[in-house]
C-alpha cells in the first residue's frame, strides 16, 4: 500500500466567539488509490470532527479534498496526523491552505 499526504478543508461552520468559519488539516493516510486516500482521511477527519468538544456548539463541517499527494520518501514521518489551521469569517481560506499545501512542501 502506498502513502499518502491529504489536504482537507472543512468550511460551514460558526464557532464562538471567535466566530471560526471553517478550518483546512493534512491527514496521511495509506491507500492502494489516491481515490481511497482521499475517502479515508475525509472519513477520519469527520469522525475527529464529530467527537471534537469545541465542535460541538457549531453545524458540522462540509469537508472536501484540496489535494492529494502520495508521499514518496520511506524516511518521512506521517506524525503528528491531527489539528487544524482555522479561519475566520472575513478571512477566507486561501491564506489557511496555502500555509497547509506549504508546510508539507517536503513531503513529495
Amino acid at each position: 500500500m502506498s502513502r499518502y499526504r491529504v489536504v482537507i478543508i472543512g468550511t460551514g461552520m460558526n464557532i464562538p466567539p471567535e466566530g471560526v468559519a471553517g478550518f483546512a488539516t493534512t491527514r496521511f493516510v495509506h491507500a492502494t488509490t489516491a481515490k481511497l486516500a482521499a475517502q479515508e482521511a475525509i472519513r477520519q477527519v469527520a469522525d475527529a470532527a464529530a467527537s471534537e468538544p469545541a465542535f460541538q456548539s457549531s453545524p458540522q463541517p462540509t469537508l472536501s479534498v484540496d489535494l492529494v499527494t502520495r508521499v514518496w520518501n520511506p524516511f518521512k514521518r506521517s506524525e503528528p496526523n491531527s489539528g487544524y489551521s482555522f479561519f475566520g469569517q472575513d478571512d477566507g481560506s486561501d491564506s489557511i491552505l496555502d500555509i497547509e499545501r506549504a508546510a508539507g512542501s517536503g513531503w513529495w
